[in-house]
């Protein structure tokens, strides 16, 4: 993943160094929620934050093409039922936190709709660096990665506003297409350290600044 992550620097680079084109970057921070579709484990997402790093390439006066880094930290609460067979069917309720750090590589067409506003929109690529599962009640904490896939793709769509000619608010969405998690619906059967992620998408707001 370093060596996919340093090729990129480098292409970005060398397309700023080859175009006539004003080409600009810009650094951005905000806030994120995600959303699970595992079922058993009945994830709600919580308040996380990411920080990334772009770079704006016109290719006309309308359209740009945005290769960025983001780094991600999402957090999530799990509140739910678990049926435990050894102490005769014994119900208890399973408090958990998931938390997940995710390198994020979107690449995005930007297209002007007015002085203001613009659309983005491109594939997004997801390295998930580390993944944690805690649960609260005086359980042991587990770390899943094992248990969870080390990458998630899925198309993104965000809208931005510019507020100055360096200061802009955006919005993305990004819409996983694969099922993150190795062994998929075996959350209660076998698998304690499954996390019923399912196939996972993130909405985020971003605060950013043109260099």
């Amino acid at each position: 993943m370093k060596k996919i992550i340093l090729l990129f620097i480098i292409a970005v680079v060398n397309s700023v160094t080859a175009q006539d084109r004003k080409e600009r970057f810009t650094i951005k921070a905000g806030a994120n929620t995600a959303f699970f579709s595992g079922k058993q484990a009945n994830w709600k997402g919580g308040i996380g934050y990411q920080i990334g790093l772009a770079c704006e390439i016109p290719l006309s006066d309308k359209i740009s093409f945005i290769p960025e880094i983001d780094y991600i930290r999402i957090h999530a609460n799990s509140n739910r039922t678990e049926i435990w067979p050894y102490y005769g069917n014994y119900y208890i309720t399973v408090e958990e936190k998931l938390k997940m750090s995710i390198i994020s590589l979107p690449l995005l067409l930007k297209y002007n709709i007015s002085q203001h506003f613009n659309l983005q929109l491109g594939p997004q690529i997801n390295y998930i660096a580390y993944a944690a599962r805690e649960r609260t009640n005086k359980f042991d904490s587990e770390k899943p990665n094992a248990y969870i896939k080390d990458f998630d793709l899925g198309p993104s769509l965000g809208i931005a506003y510019n507020i100055t000619s360096k200061w802009l608010v955006e919005a993305h969405c990004f819409v996983g297409l694969l099922n993150v998690d190795k062994n998929p619906g075996d959350f209660n059967k076998g698998s304690a350290t499954n996390t019923d992620i399912g196939k996972m998408s993130i909405a985020n707001v971003s605060i950013a600044y043109r260099l």
